[in-house]
């Protein structure tokens, strides 16, 4: 690990750049209704963190499909879609929770967790790198 962070310390902070953003919006929205939910709008607890587990389990199942599309078209158009998509999506996000209405409450969690699927780590960052590294500096998982 020494040798790699040493060898290709600007291809690593790209790689954690990269996720950064989209990781932070996935933790913002997902932690955020739940306290909007509960003290702007007076709702359940409940109601918000059910919300959050049924859009994390989208989130689960998008992940798969993301990398099988992303093995058709690659991996390049995946890339922009949580950065651009996150910060656009914020503007419908709050008028979706202020209907009180149960199935838009779901439907904010549900596209703001699949943003960041769409170029998760697994299928769009780390193959990527993994290519353009020697064979022997890559690292196994396995």
């Amino acid at each position: 690990m020494v040798d790699v962070t040493k060898a290709y310390t600007r291809r690593l902070a790209i790689a954690y750049g990269a996720r950064l953003g989209t990781d932070v919006a996935f933790y913002v929205f997902a932690l955020f209704i739940i306290t909007y939910v509960t003290e702007q709008l007076g709702l359940s607890r409940s109601t918000a963190l059910n919300a959050v587990l049924i859009g994390s389990a989208c989130r689960l199942a998008l992940i798969p499909a993301f990398g099988a599309l992303s093995d058709r078209v690659g991996r390049r158009p995946f890339y922009g879609v949580g950065p651009l998509g996150a910060p656009a999506w914020a503007l419908a996000f709050f008028p979706l929770l202020d209907t009180e209405e149960w199935g838009y409450i779901v439907l904010a969690p549900i596209v703001s967790t699949a943003l960041p699927a769409a170029d998760d780590w697994s299928l769009a960052v780390g193959p990527r790198l993994q290519r353009e590294e020697p064979v022997e500096r890559r690292v196994r998982t396995s």
